[in-house]
């Protein structure tokens, strides 16, 4: 029986080395660049080995995104977290003050080329608008529990928003825009934020992208 664990735990351990070794293949080539053999040799495994831990080249995207996001759900569950207690401000701070930027920056350029992938590859697609429909969902479900007189819709559209404020933030910060920047986008949250309070902006037509 303990052989048995340890084979599974040498599993796992193997298939975290060939999805690192796959992220140093995207930093250095690219997604497109990065082929079977060359992540077999960057990992220094067998091709079949690839195939065995991970069925095909599309099975080891959607393995090397699921990766890359683990480290990213701490953060996520914290900033949830923060806004179940009441705290817009700190949870804006986690969002659009520098906390998604140092996570963003140890992935070195891995989402944007995920997300050129994406563009291309419906598989990878819908990995990702799964990903992104899922924080939506999670602040939204905060929101509302926030803001009882708000409607579920108007909760969906402003965590919507905020989603995308937070991937159009990180993209403008790459930009290397100066940092009063990063103020003008919580600002925005905040008034977005607002609008629950306010009924401000609540349109009545027009659905959230990711149904």
């Amino acid at each position: 029986m303990e052989g048995s664990r340890d084979r599974r735990d040498l599993s796992a351990e193997r298939r975290a080395e060939i999805l690192e070794a796959f992220a140093s293949c995207i930093r250095a080539d690219g997604l497109a660049g990065s082929s079977m053999r060359r992540i077999a040799a960057e990992a220094g495994v067998s091709q079949p080995l690839l195939v065995h831990h991970f069925g095909s080249r599309a099975g080891l995207v959607e393995a090397l995104v699921a990766h890359v996001l683990a480290r990213y759900d701490a953060a996520l569950d914290d900033a949830i977290e923060t806004l179940a207690g009441g705290d817009e401000e700190v949870l804006l701070d986690l969002l659009l003050g520098g906390g998604f930027t140092a996570m963003v920056e140890r992935d070195d350029g891995l989402f944007p080329a995920l997300h050129d992938a994406a563009s291309r590859d419906e598989h990878t697609r819908a990995i990702l608008v799964d990903v992104y429909r899922g924080f939506r969902d999670d602040l939204a479900t905060q929101l509302a529990r926030l803001h009882p007189q708000a409607s579920a819709d108007e909760c969906r559209r402003v965590a919507y928003g905020l989603v995308c404020l937070v991937e159009g933030n990180e993209l403008m910060r790459e930009l290397r825009l100066p940092d009063r920047r990063a103020g003008d986008a919580v600002a925005l949250g905040r008034s977005m934020l607002r609008s629950l309070t306010t009924g401000a902006g609540n349109p009545t037509t027009g659905r959230s992208a990711l149904r």
